[in-house]
């Protein structure tokens, strides 16, 4: 189902007392895919996910593991503030926990959700290669909420151009992300 992602994110110094919010366990890998009769194909496993109507024919899609029986495919563009986003729900089969398991890019996160105001926070806890980073996320139902919401004055701003967003952290190094943080941050 397409849908418009209206969301800020802002690193953090410190996450905040979790307390009373919900709670799931995310890994998540990119894939490039290509698409054949709207049946998903992974370009490189040639695993087939199944039947998603995507606007285009090649690009790359997210697979996110939140749940020992499903799977959440999804797809962006463009990037920003707010984009287009479709987002599907599909059989997590063997074949897919084990291209999870195994990819040594995947992103581990808790991930902590709570509702504040007319909007949807989720806060990011990074395991594994980025352990340590705190990442949160507003999600807005107006462009006019996300362009009033006033963060907490500790929280920085991650704008596209600064390359942290998920998929930057799944293709790059650790190295390179940390780097990053530091240099626009001053952490």
């Amino acid at each position: 189902m397409e849908k418009l992602e209206i969301e800020r994110r802002f690193l953090l110094k410190n996450m905040p007392d979790a307390s009373g919010m919900s709670e799931s366990y995310i890994r998540q890998i990119y894939a490039e895919y290509i698409s054949k009769d709207e049946m998903i194909i992974l370009k490189e496993s040639q695993i087939n996910i199944g039947r998603i109507p995507l606007p285009k024919r090649t690009g790359i899609i997210r697979i996110r593991e939140t749940d020992k029986d499903l799977i959440e495919v999804n797809f962006k563009w463009p990037s920003g503030m707010y984009r287009m986003e479709i987002e599907s729900k599909v059989a997590l089969t063997h074949e897919l926990s084990q291209l999870i398991e195994s990819d040594e890019r995947k992103i581990e996160k808790m991930r902590y959700t709570t509702a504040f105001e007319n909007h949807t926070l989720f806060y990011d806890i990074f395991k594994g290669r980025y352990d340590g980073i705190f990442i949160k996320e507003a999600e807005f139902s107006s462009i006019s909420y996300a362009r009033n919401y006033l963060p907490d004055s500790s929280d920085r701003e991650i704008f596209p151009s600064h390359n942290l967003s998920n998929k930057d952290m799944y293709i790059s190094s650790s190295d390179e992300i940390f780097t990053r943080i530091v240099k626009l941050f001053d952490i």
